[in-house]
């Protein structure tokens, strides 16, 4: 299959088959999930056990340098193992050459092909201008009451973040934005794209539908929900962007400039050289909310017609 800019719907080459039933791919994703989280976590344990660390370790944002680079291993071990290798095992599970759907699992992810660099350069303007709507969509989310248990999640949360995100040296930002733009833009983006929206996609009627289905999960899966809803908001930008683009590159890099803008701009702070300090509150008006919408819409409608098949 060729990449093609003018296809207006995500191409299924599974769509219509029993096989694999939808239920099954996503179940055998979760508990590749888990399998994985797990031998990360005892890899972990063993190279932590062999440098004599401790394994109760808890980030605060004073921590040594020591202490960041422990935990960067402990959370990369993770993600590489939970995320990237179980999407990409999931997937070869599936659509190996010889099972039923009679593609290849590259073919299935739709990575095997080069993304429209003009569709690349309009979804990283699309994340930029919708900042300040997803920002406001935070602001929003904090005014919602939560339960004590979940307030005490969100603070060790942020005590960790703000703890990773205490970068002195440039070996800091390069581990950051390895840990915290790279692997989330590949192995989220396998699992929550690749597998889960297009499998919700071969059962759930109305493309949008299964794209609000897979953005719900996405921000679930976070377990940080006073960010529940500017994380649904930025599943339905990268799920949107797949289902137009049909290559799993075009979301896939969005996820690492916006992950990876936040880092740069935290260590930009950190070395004196910015004065916007990412960890503090932004407020941002609902004016700039409402002019953030007009601009993403517009945004949305240049990607629309690069990708309408009458251009």
């Amino acid at each position: 299959m060729e990449f093609n800019s003018n296809k207006t719907e995500m191409e299924n080459p599974v769509r219509g088959q029993s096989f694999p039933a939808p239920g099954l791919v996503m179940l055998t994703q979760l508990g590749l999930f888990i399998l994985g989280s797990g031998i990360g976590a005892l890899l972990y344990g063993v190279i932590a056990q062999l440098a004599g660390w401790d394994f109760t370790l808890s980030l605060l944002p004073d921590s040594p340098e020591a202490d960041r680079w422990q935990i960067r291993i402990q959370l990369g071990l993770g993600h590489l193992l939970g995320f990237c290798a179980s999407g990409i095992f999931t997937a070869w599970l599936f659509y190996r050459p010889g099972m039923g759907p009679g593609v290849s699992w590259p073919d299935y992810l739709q990575i095997n092909r080069k993304p429209d660099w003009v569709i690349v350069a309009l979804a990283l303007l699309l994340m930029m201008v919708s900042t300040p709507f997803v920002l406001f969509t935070l602001q929003l989310n904090q005014q919602i009451p939560m339960p004590e248990s979940f307030r005490l999640a969100e603070e060790q949360a942020e005590l960790v973040l703000k703890g990773l995100l205490n970068m002195e040296y440039p070996a800091e930002l390069l581990g950051n934005l390895l840990l915290i733009a790279v692997l989330p833009a590949i192995g989220e983006e396998i699992v929550f794209r690749g597998i889960v929206q297009r499998q919700l996609m071969r059962v759930i009627p109305g493309p949008i539908t299964a794209l609000f289905a897979a953005a719900v999960i996405f921000s679930l899966a976070h377990f940080q929900m006073e960010g529940f809803i500017p994380r649904l908001v930025l599943g339905m930008i990268l799920g949107w962007l797949y289902w137009k683009s049909n290559n799993l590159w075009v979301p896939s890099i969005a996820h690492l400039f916006n992950n990876g803008a936040q880092v740069v701009g935290q260590y930009l702070h950190k070395q004196g050289l910015s004065s916007v300090n990412l960890e503090d509150d932004i407020q941002v008006p609902v004016t700039a909310a409402l002019v953030s919408v007009v601009l993403a819409a517009g945004v949305i409608s240049m990607i629309k017609r690069r990708t309408d098949p009458s251009n």
